[in-house]
């Protein structure tokens, strides 16, 4: 059986590398399910420069620079050349969508690699991408994988905790 795929836009991205404690909840189920093999997740090469400054004020610095590479590097993570064809497919999605240029080169991504769902936390993209599941069959919205923590997450919790 071959694993299915889900597209992570940056922000998620972003969320899992820092543990943003609102957010970080949210992405668990995917990561597992990725590390265990059942999931690829899908990104743009934009994404490996984009997270870098995703947040205005709040850039990932260089002391981030292992964490970063390592993410990028998993074997369950799908890096998409970013071609001509995609770019234009994506500024059709900025006319006919109002969908923001980058969001609209995730958006063409997913839907040029055959993903039905993309997960987000951008409301502004999400709200504006709903016509995409009826045109293009991609749902975007926030990771909805429910994360079951295993044994093994839950002695590293204790440990960590001092449990």
């Amino acid at each position: 059986m071959s694993a299915s795929r889900r597209y992570w836009d940056s922000d998620v991205i972003v969320s899992w590398l820092l543990d943003d404690a609102e957010r970080v909840e949210k992405c668990q189920g995917v990561a597992a399910q990725a590390k265990a093999g059942n999931l690829i997740v899908v990104i743009s090469a934009l994404t490996l420069t984009e997270v870098l400054l995703y947040r205005p004020g709040k850039p990932i610095g260089r002391e981030k620079i292992e964490i970063v590479k390592n993410f990028f590097r998993q074997p369950y993570i799908d890096v998409v050349q970013l071609t001509s064809q995609i770019a234009e497919e994506a500024r059709e999605f900025v006319w006919d969508y109002n969908i923001a240029t980058k969001d609209a080169i995730h958006v063409a991504t997913a839907i040029h690699r055959g993903v039905s769902r993309m997960d987000s936390f951008d409301e502004k993209l999400i709200s504006r991408a709903k016509p995409l599941a009826k045109s293009h069959g991609l749902i975007v919205d926030h990771p909805d994988v429910t994360y079951a923590p295993t044994l093994e997450d839950e002695l590293s919790r204790q440990e960590r905790e001092g449990v």
